[in-house]
């Protein structure tokens, strides 16, 4: 317990494990026994309490019956007055109910020691008490409560067991909340009849500051002592022999084995459901891709075929690049930052380990984004007149989608590292630096300086442009009409050497892409795993 910039969230994320970073000691305790649960209350908002109930079950119980299952699931919601509430999407519970929901998947897997931080934060007083007596309930099974709580009322004070009190980051009180009172007598303090001991410590604190704050944490040791029957004595620890009898004594839920395999099954089908239910965004989708794709193809209309307009074709080109690198890039940077905390706060309970996950997540978005692209591609591949050819049509989807693949995994990188506000700078500057390359230099190919050439050699845009170039000019295209007296670019292949296409191939261009497909993937992974381990 303290105010605000006491100290709570960072000593309990120091505690649990869950931050690592300027963090420094040993946690003697099994991690596969403790859960975490944090202040926001983030959930499948596309799913129901039942659904996502089960999706914890199948994730931490393996293959155990359906039906024993659907025991679990029942006796925990049941235990936490949520057996109501089954079909009710998360958005539309209360806050308490939220975070009992938040409490009840942890349970599944029957943690020794659950740490909450302030799960009363922004709940009334009647709420808040009934969260309280339910995780005084939970103790009394058994489990271990850790959770930091601001300024609570006595009466939700009074469900506690043993109290740990901050001021500026130093312990201030330890003890049961019946002993605060004497503790305030020790120290000399006499706490009005009027006042709460809880607030009176509390602003204790804030009023007398740093002098008080010193005499108190001189008096508990700095939480080496605590304060029990009117004395101040050495903290009550267990023995090493004490903690193996607990254990043998199989108070331990000893899960079976959960491959990665089996999780990602689990987690590629769930997240196939959940962007299928997620109506908005796709409505959102596909109306931008098809009304772009049309709104495109009649200001290039029916202009595919000719020769005299070899600019409006490296335009072209660049337009379809821009759209799909934009698209895959601000998206990602806009909508996944949410879920990376949630994927942290998952991995850490051990719901799944990250490569399932990954896996997952990169192979279900694929069908989607294929899908939107062929739709924004086809509308604009027939509109602007080029070759009703299948094999050029493949070809020139398959340089654009692999520019996609490219995007959507530096936007995805770009989420995994920065937050939503950061990331909308760092995202569209990216663009901006990308987009510059896309065509630099096609008008004086041979005079770009080598070092400049080898670098450009490595922007996707700039790639994916010239494989868009092959799959219009390239692969045998007959001669372009010409209606001016000459046509120097109606012949397709003196285009190519005039942008330096003619020492290079179509496959190269798809060679270079899917080794940045590759690369950036491969930074996603290493940003999840930072941010899941920090």
């Amino acid at each position: 317990m303290g105010s605000s910039g006491a100290g709570k969230s960072s000593l309990l994320n120091a505690l649990s494990g869950y931050v690592t970073i300027g963090v420094s000691g040993d946690i003697i305790c099994d991690r596969k026994n403790i859960c975490y649960i944090v202040q926001e209350d983030e959930h499948g908002e596309n799913f129901t309490v039942g659904e996502l109930m089960n999706l914890a079950c199948d994730l931490r119980l393996g293959r155990k019956q359906r039906s024993e299952k659907r025991e679990i699931i029942n006796k925990i919601l049941i235990k936490l007055n949520m057996n109501h509430r089954v079909d009710v999407k998360p958005h539309k519970l209360s806050g308490g109910e939220r975070k009992r929901l938040s409490i009840a998947l942890e349970l599944v897997a029957n943690p020794k020691i659950l740490f909450l931080d302030e799960p009363i934060s922004g709940l009334d007083e009647v709420t808040a008490r009934q969260c309280i007596q339910l995780l005084s309930n939970l103790a009394k099974e058994g489990h271990t409560i850790v959770c930091t709580l601001h300024q609570p009322s006595m009466t939700t004070f009074n469900y506690f067991d043993s109290v740990y009190v901050l001021g500026k980051g130093q312990c201030i009180y330890q003890g049961s909340p019946r002993s605060l009172i004497p503790f305030l007598q020790h120290i000399q303090r006499e706490c009005p009849i009027q006042y709460s001991p809880p607030d009176y410590i509390i602003e204790l604190c804030d009023f007398e500051g740093e002098k008080i704050i010193r005499l108190m944490s001189e008096a508990m040791g700095n939480g080496k002592y605590i304060y029990y029957d009117d004395s101040i004595q050495m903290p009550f620890r267990q023995t090493i022999a004490e903690q193996t009898a607990l254990e043998d004594s199989g108070f331990t839920l000893r899960n079976e084995k959960i491959s990665g395999f089996y999780q990602f099954k689990i987690l590629f089908a769930f997240m196939i459901l959940k962007i299928m239910r997620a109506r908005v965004s796709l409505l959102l989708q596909f109306v931008h891709h098809s009304s772009v794709g049309i709104f495109m193809g009649l200001i290039i209309w029916n202009k595919g075929n000719e020769g005299a307009l070899m600019y409006e074709h490296m335009k072209f080109c660049v337009i379809n690049i821009f759209m799909v690198a934009y698209t895959q890039i601000i998206i990602p940077v806009l909508g996944y930052p949410t879920e990376v905390k949630l994927l942290k706060k998952e991995t850490f309970n051990h719901w799944y380990t990250l490569p399932p996950y990954y896996a997952a997540f990169c192979l279900s978005r694929v069908p989607l984004q294929i899908f939107l692209n062929v739709m924004y591609l086809g509308t604009t591949y027939t509109m602007y007149g080029l070759p009703m050819q299948w094999s050029r049509f493949i070809l020139f989807v398959l340089a654009v989608q692999m520019t996609s693949f490219v995007a959507e995994g530096i936007g995805l990188t770009i989420a995994s590292i920065f937050n939503v506000i950061n990331g909308t700078v760092v995202g569209p500057v990216t663009i901006a630096t990308f987009l510059g390359t896309a065509i630099y230099g096609f008008d004086f190919v041979s005079r770009i300086p080598k070092i400049v050439d080898i670098l450009l050699t490595f922007t996707f845009m700039r790639v994916g442009c010239k494989a868009l170039i092959f799959t219009l000019f390239g692969f045998g295209r007959e001669k372009l009409d010409c209606d001016d007296y000459f046509c120097h670019f109606s012949d397709p292949r003196v285009l190519l050497k005039f942008v330096g296409l003619h020492k290079t191939s179509f496959q190269e261009q798809i060679f270079l892409l899917l080794i940045m497909v590759i690369f950036f993937r491969i930074l996603f992974y290493l940003g999840l795993r930072r941010r899941c381990k920090t």
